[in-house]
C-alpha cells in the first residue's frame, strides 16, 4: 500500500501546532486495526493514513472539527 497523504497530515503539526511530527501524534496500523476491528464497515484510505498521521494529536483532532476516536463507542 502507497502512503498517498500521510507526508501531508504529519506535515499538518509543524504548520499549526510549531512542533514536530513525533510518532506519538498518530496512532499505529495495530492499533487501527483493533479499534476498527469491531465495526462493520471499512474506512477510505486517506482516512485511515489520517489516523495513522494524526490519530494521536488531540490538539488537531479536536482544534477545528470533531474526528471521531476509532475507540469510542459509537451509537447505531
Amino acid at each position: 500500500m502507497t502512503d498517498m497523504f500521510l507526508e501531508k497530515f504529519r506535515a499538518l503539526v509543524p504548520k499549526y501546532l510549531e512542533d514536530e511530527w513525533q510518532e506519538a501524534d498518530g496512532l499505529t496500523p495495530e492499533e487501527l486495526d483493533k479499534a476498527l476491528a469491531e465495526h462493520q464497515f471499512e474506512i477510505p484510505l486517506v482516512l485511515r493514513e489520517f489516523y495513522l498521521a494524526l490519530g494521536g494529536c488531540e490538539d488537531l483532532m479536536e482544534a477545528y472539527h470533531y474526528f471521531w476516536d476509532p475507540e469510542e463507542p459509537r451509537s447505531r
